[in-house]
């Protein structure tokens, strides 16, 4: 099994991005749902419409994380790597390295 290549800083500072605008989603639809639920605890259908200020907030949440996983697909490290076969491992040891980074 071929081994990652090395992680450049702006491809794993891209990722980093790209893994808070994700939980930056996660987090607006948490919110939502909770305030959902304190304002409809009994009318599910009212707890699952979102009003606009909160859909355009998780509209530009969206965009946010979009752009930022754009820019990490497009590094050019992704075209050697798939060259050399070793996307998979490359993939996962920038995954692992963001964790790791995360924890520190």
């Amino acid at each position: 099994m071929p081994n990652a290549l090395p992680l450049p800083d702006d491809l794993v500072d891209l990722h980093r991005v790209t893994a808070a605008a994700e939980l930056a989603v996660s987090e607006c639809c948490a919110m939502a749902q909770a305030r959902r639920r304190e304002l409809h605890p009994d009318d599910v259908i009212a707890r699952a419409s979102w009003d606009e200020e909160e859909t355009a907030e998780l509209g530009r949440l969206r965009d946010a994380y979009m752009e930022a996983a754009l820019a990490v697909r497009a590094h050019p490290l992704w075209e050697q790597a798939r060259a050399e076969g070793c996307h998979a491992q490359t993939w996962q040891a920038l995954i692992d390295a963001v964790k790791e980074s995360a924890a520190a």
